[in-house]
Order: structure tokens, then sequence, then C-alpha cells
């Protein structure tokens, strides 16, 4: 019980604080304060404020106050899945999440060119097999919804003709069967293809990044923008066999330019102003309650 409280604690102050609210260089408020604030015992609020300690927010000095610090300057990517979603409608956290993404992803896809052994390299190769090419839907233009960069960012109906392709697509697949079901396997495929890129990179702090870029919220929501990606098995082949056939920069450019599909697509919100979140609502929309 107590470290459920103490965690719920945690995940409040923790809220309060990546918003700003104390600013960093304030002083936390005090224990008995916190205590009643929350109605747990100053034991679960000291438990709280340890945790904030080891993340990188507060400074905890003995007989003075503890002290918000900027989570700018002191935190780590783990701080990642929480700012997605307190700054659940901004673009800017989504996008920095991305580009990190997508240098990393380029890089890594490199290394794991250079570096892979061949029993992974064999695994890369076996990880497309069986794996369908997106139907086309006799409406959609030859282009299809993945040609990010045809939109121009300043025509206000870019958006809506990304997302008419997007839904266009969705109800080719789901001619032949269920629409979500195909984007989630298809998902899932490309989810596991980077991941053994990026441990045939050999580098294991691109690993723990890919951890973090994947849990909770933050890996939800970059797993439903990334569909203009998972969708194109026939650049994921072409990634593929780049890193197999031992060419680095090959690898690392197609790499590269698969991953900064999603990272057009941000971007192309951003311009338009529409927060993530409107993003995913619109290019995923709930489907109609029966009746």
């Amino acid at each position: 019980m107590a470290s459920t409280l103490s965690a719920n604690v945690y995940g409040e102050l923790l809220h309060d604080l990546l918003a700003g609210d104390p600013a960093p260089g304030d002083a936390l408020p005090s224990e008995r304060t916190l205590s009643e604030r929350f109605g747990v015992n100053r034991h679960a609020v000291r438990e709280a404020v340890k945790r904030l300690q080891q993340a990188g927010l507060v400074h905890v000095s003995q007989g003075g106050a503890t002290r918000v610090l900027d989570w700018r300057e002191h935190g780590g990517l783990a701080l990642m899945e929480d700012l997605v979603e307190v700054f659940s409608e901004a673009p800017e956290v989504l996008l920095a999440a991305l580009e990190m993404r997508a240098c990393v992803g380029a890089d890594a896809a490199r290394r794991c060119a250079e570096r892979a052994p061949a029993d992974l390299l064999a695994d890369l190769a076996a990880a497309l097999d069986g794996q369908d090419q997106a139907p086309r839907h006799e409406g959609t233009d030859g282009g299809g919804p993945d040609r990010v960069d045809d939109l121009a960012v300043d025509d206000d109906g870019a958006f809506g003709t990304l997302v008419r392709r997007i839904r266009q697509e969705a109800a080719a697949i789901g001619a032949d069967g269920d629409a979500a079901e195909w984007h989630a396997a298809r998902a899932d495929a490309y989810e596991r293809l980077w991941r053994l890129i990026v441990i045939g990179s050999g580098n294991v702090a691109y690993r723990l990044a890919l951890n973090s870029l994947v849990a909770g919220d933050t890996g939800a929501k970059l797993r439903a923008l990334t569909f203009l990606e998972a969708r194109d098995v026939d650049a994921q082949r072409a990634l593929v066999d780049a890193i197999v056939a031992g060419d680095a920069e090959r690898a690392s450019k197609t790499g590269a330019s698969l991953l900064e599909r999603t990272l057009g697509l941000a971007r192309l919100a951003d311009a338009l102003a529409v927060s993530p979140d409107a993003l995913l609502a619109s290019a995923h929309p709930e489907p109609a309650p029966d009746g």
C-alpha cells in the first residue's frame, strides 16, 4: 500500500514539475504540506521525493528546502514518456522524439551493416518473409499517402488531403479483411525489424534509447504515427538488402529516408497547427458505434 501511495504522489508531482509548477529554483512544498495535499503519510511523500531526486528533478539538502531543478538540464531520457503525456497538445516534444529516432535509426542501420553477425543478418533477411504490401485503392493517386513531401505546408487543404489518402487505403485493406488488424500486424513486424537492426548495431546506448522510445504513451503514439513506414514493405526490404550486403552508406541513407516519413508527417501537422493528438484522431478515427 505504501509503495502505491508513494507512486501516486510521485506521478502527480512529476507532472507538475514537468509543466513548470513549481518553477526551477523554487522550493518544493514541505513534507507536511504535501502529506496534507495528497492525504498520505510523510513516509509516502519522502519516498516520492526520493524518486524525483533520482530522476534529476529536485535537489534535496539536509536541513534546507528541497529545490526544483530544470528537467532540461538534469533529467534523462526516461522522462520522455511523461513529457509526451504532459505536453500532448504541443508538437515540439513529439518532434524531438522523432528527430532523435531518425538520427539514431540511420546510424544504427549503418553500424548494423558494418558489425552484425551472420546469424542476425539471417534473422533480418527472414523478418520480411510473408509480409504483404498494402493494397491500393482505385481512388488514390499513384503517390499514395507516403508522399508527405508532396503536400505543401502552406496549403490549407494539405492535411485533409493526407487524411483522405490514409482513409482510402484503410478502406482498400478493409475490403479484403480487417484494416485495424492489418495495420497492427504491420506495426508489430516493423517494430521487430528495427529492434533487430538496433541489436545488430552493437550499441547498447541505442538499445536503451529504443526501449525508452517504444515504452508507454510515447511508444503508442509513435507506433500509431509510423503507418507510412510500416506499410511500405518494399522500402524495408531495400533497407535489409543494404545491411545484408554490408553497404553501410546505403543502409544509413535508406534507413533515414524511411524514418523521415513520420518526421515529415509530424512537421506537416506542426506547420498546419495540428496537435499530435488531433493528428492521430484524424488519421485513425474511432469506429462508429453500432446502431
